[in-house]
Formats: structure tokens, C-alpha cells, sequence
């Protein structure tokens, strides 16, 4: 988990804003016709578990005496295995014999390979009816399924709390129910749930499908969060306030 944390928060997000100029008429379908002045980039500083709020006025240069409001949001909604399709093997026929040789590192990796480790292959049982997985690749699995399942309900807990903050603060805001979670109890649920599993390919199909129902849990409370909070100007105000108290203090 903590590789993941650490990972994640030395990710560089940037923000670049350009300041335009023209003395004629202009479309918003023609902006070439605009003349690029200046040019601010913000490093915006993200934490996963708590996202980013933020409201900062951004002046361009003395010379123009431009500013700019703005208001930033953002909160990890999806964590998932670099997988978009599985890869499948290639067939030769007339029509890709000379084709290059796939390489090694654009081959999307199968989902037992990130679940269990690249170095995963299955086993027979001793009888020979059915897989067992050794138990080295068993912990990968289970450490792995703990440490993005914990990120995404931290992830979780941390804008819902800050929902729950955003609407008590400032009464015109919509009041919405929102669907309270356990994130200790659900996370040591979802646990205590893939290791009653022995099939692989269950444990590995198992295990996705928890990061893909998380996920969509991030996702809706990210829309509803959106629908509240966007252009509010009473959180604008609140924003402003919190970031002319940290730069005085």
C-alpha cells in the first residue's frame, strides 16, 4: 500500500492556463486567431485520500494586470491492473508472416500475471483434476487485492467526508443522501471473501471484480459531488477564505 501511496503522490498534476489576445472579432471555432500573451502553469497538489480542494486567483504578469479565479477539484475515483484486453496469440497465416515480432514490453499482461505476479504459472493438484496456487503467489494475490481495495475505500471515506463537511458549511448546498460506508468493516469483508476462494481463475476474476465495483461506488459519489458543488459561489467564497488564511498564517 505504501508503494502505491508514495507512487501516486510524487505524480507531478500540472494545470497550464494561457492568456489570449485580439483586437478583432473571433469564433470559438477559430481560435487560432487568438494571440497567445502568457502563460501560467500550477502544480496542484494532490493527496489521494483527501483529493483536492482548492481555490486560488492566478495573475498572469504585471504587464497585462490579468487575473484569473480558479477553482480546482479532484479525487482518485479508479484504480485497476494496466489491462485492456487480453492478449491473445497470434496466428500465422499469408497475410502477417512479415510482421515484426510483437515486443515484449507492449504485451498487455494477463490478469493472473498482475493478481498472482508475473512469475505466475499454474499447477496441476496431484491428481490432476484441477490448478492449486503455490502459496508465495497466494500472499501476492491477497496483499495485493488489501492494498487497492484499502486505497479505494480511504479514497472514499476521504470525499465523503468532505461532502458530508462541504453541505453542513453552507446551508444552500443540496442535501443529498448519501450512502454512509463502513471502510474497516467492508474492507476486512471483501478480505475475509477471496481467501474462502481455491479456483485461480475465480480468485483472479474475483478480486477484479471487487476494484471494479469500488471503483463504481468512487464514481457515482464523484458525480453527485460534481452535480452539488460545481459553480457554487458560497464554496468559491469558503475556498477563497481557507486559501488567504494558510498564505497569512
Amino acid at each position: 500500500m505504501q508503494q502505491i501511496e508514495e507512487t501516486l503522490e510524487e505524480m507531478g498534476f500540472l494545470l497550464s492556463l494561457d492568456l489570449h489576445f485580439t483586437d478583432g472579432d473571433y469564433s470559438a471555432d477559430d481560435l487560432n486567431a487568438l494571440q497567445l500573451i502568457s502563460s501560467r502553469t500550477l502544480k496542484l497538489h494532490f493527496n489521494i485520500y483527501r483529493g483536492l480542494h482548492h481555490h486560488v486567483n492566478v495573475m498572469f504578469d504585471y504587464f497585462h494586470l490579468s487575473v484569473v479565479s480558479v477553482t480546482v477539484h479532484a479525487s482518485l475515483v479508479a484504480l485497476h491492473q494496466p489491462l485492456i484486453s487480453f492478449p491473445r496469440p497470434v496466428k500465422t497465416t499469408w497475410l502477417n508472416r512479415n510482421a515484426p515480432a510483437q515486443n515484449r514490453d507492449s504485451v498487455i499482461p494477463t490478469l493472473e500475471s498482475v493478481v498472482f505476479g508475473i512469475n505466475y504459472t499454474k499447477q496441476l493438484s496431484p491428481d490432476g483434476c484441477s490448478f492449486i496456487i503455490a502459496d508465495s503467489f497466494l500472499h501476492h494475490a491477497y496483499h495485493f487485492h488489501y492494498t487497492l481495495c484499502a486505497t479505494l475505500l480511504l479514497a472514499f471515506k476521504g470525499l465523503h467526508s468532505y461532502f458530508i463537511t462541504v453541505t453542513e458549511e453552507i446551508p444552500s448546498c443540496q442535501k443529498l443522501e448519501l450512502e454512509d460506508m463502513d471502510v474497516e468493516a467492508r474492507l476486512t469483508e471483501l478480505c475475509e471473501e477471496v481467501k474462502k476462494i481455491e479456483n485461480p481463475d475465480e480468485l483472479a476474476e474475483h478480486i477484479n471484480m471487487n476494484f471494479a465495483q469500488l471503483c463504481s461506488l468512487l464514481m457515482a459519489l464523484w458525480g453527485q459531488f460534481l452535480e452539488v458543488v460545481t459553480l457554487h459561489e458560497e464554496l468559491r467564497l469558503l475556498l477563497a477564505q481557507e486559501n488567504h488564511t494558510l498564505r497569512v498564517s
